[in-house]
């Protein structure tokens, strides 16, 4: 069934990106737009993980480019802000690119299904907001991985062309939740300016947008600076520095036999930890604080730009959702970091392998020796 309804999907795209032309125009060509560049880009190398075989191998480096784009910012007078993605038009009602997606572009895809039904009888209703307007949004930023790795360094982008002080509101994802709040508090926004994507849409008298500062599953290196530098220290609330993360309560990506990997790891001094309503701050000290990480693919492995070089991490990843974004940064950060894929049968199609409902089974005997592999390279304590 899954299958079927992403075939349905996709010939529903073809159909429809036969039927519909949407103005757009480049960032850069747009006359009084103030389109520069703030930090430059960056090369990339990913290694391969011991785990995966050439089909994974494949599927898991899909999306990389060998070199992170420059970070740009855009700076318009009368400016639209529309649909749940907060895509810009200006103020002809031109949608504009070079902004978004993993390649810094807004994709055909992305054009049709949040912009189709775009016109400027339809912008003409938006609410004004006067003084000056960042927006902190994109696709999928209301994922808690998205939104720290690339909605909050769009901050650190917009501090280098203006005060953040001087900004009257900031627009965020339309299911802004406490937790991100919590996140723009430890930079310094203020919760009053805070102005969550509305349906009807903003017209801006003077709107300041980024560039997604890095492609879809890799942040720059600048990054992990500035967000260690807006959350505090603070002493870990668990007692363990062994932790498993496990999304028992998520819909998806589930671990089918938790019971038993949780047994297992107890066993190796484990402590099962749940981050959902803690503060930021405790979730943060939680992984500066570890030794040892077992987890389930999910957002709460951003966090892992917390973690202390030697970190040893083993992710636990879905065979049909091979995903590369925290072993990336694993990488970055020095971690010792390995991946046990899930026993479960992939899908034959490639493009279907990045499923994010994905649920997986783990394989207890993998695990076991390689937590054993980890405990036994961990420096002795004194």
């Amino acid at each position: 069934m899954r299958a079927q309804r992403r075939l349905k999907r996709d010939l529903d795209w073809v159909t429809k990106r036969l039927l519909r032309s949407i103005p757009m125009a480049q960032a850069s060509t747009l006359e009084g737009a103030n389109w520069r560049e703030i930090f430059p880009a960056e090369p990339f190398e990913m290694a391969r993980p011991a785990a995966l075989n050439d089909d994974d191998w494949a599927v898991f480096q899909s999306a990389m480019k060998p070199v992170v784009p420059a970070a740009r910012l855009i700076d318009l007078r009368d400016a639209f802000v529309f649909g749940e993605d907060s895509w810009i038009f200006d103020s002809k009602g031109v949608g504009v690119l070079g902004m978004w997606d993993r390649q810094g572009r807004m994709t055909e895809k992305q054009r049709i299904y949040a912009l189709g039904d775009v016109s400027l009888a339809r912008l003409g209703n938006v609410e004004r907001l006067a003084g000056v307007t960042l927006v902190l949004n994109q696709v999928v930023a209301g994922n808690f991985y998205h939104f720290v790795n690339q909605i909050m360094p769009r901050l650190a982008i917009a501090a280098q062309a203006i005060d953040l002080n001087a900004i009257d509101q900031f627009i965020t994802p339309t299911n802004t939740t406490r937790l991100m709040r919590d996140l723009l508090g430890l930079a310094g926004v203020d919760a009053a300016k805070i102005r969550p994507m509305n349906e009807a849409g903003y017209c801006c008298e003077r709107l300041i947008a980024t560039s997604n500062p890095g492609p879809f599953q890799v942040p720059p290196k600048w990054v992990k600076d500035y967000l260690r530098s807006i959350v505090p220290q603070a002493p870990s609330p668990v007692k363990s520095k062994h932790i498993f993360l496990a999304r028992i309560n998520a819909p998806k990506r589930r671990l089918i036999n938790h019971d038993e990997i949780e047994k297992l790891l107890a066993g190796y001094g484990f402590e099962h930890v749940m981050l959902d309503g803690r503060p930021f701050v405790d979730q943060a000290a939680i992984f500066r604080e570890a030794e040892l990480i077992v987890a389930v693919h999910g957002a709460t492995l951003s966090h892992l730009i917390f973690a202390k070089p030697g970190t040893r991490v083993i992710e636990l990843l879905p065979k049909n959702h091979v995903q590369s974004c925290f072993w990336i940064i694993g990488q970055m950060e020095g971690h010792d970091y390995s991946i046990i894929l899930g026993s479960e049968k992939p899908w034959l199609v490639p493009k279907w392998r990045l499923d994010v409902d994905a649920d997986l089974t783990v394989d207890p005997a993998e695990l076991k020796a390689e937590v054993e592999k980890a405990i036994a390279a961990l420096p002795a304590r004194a």
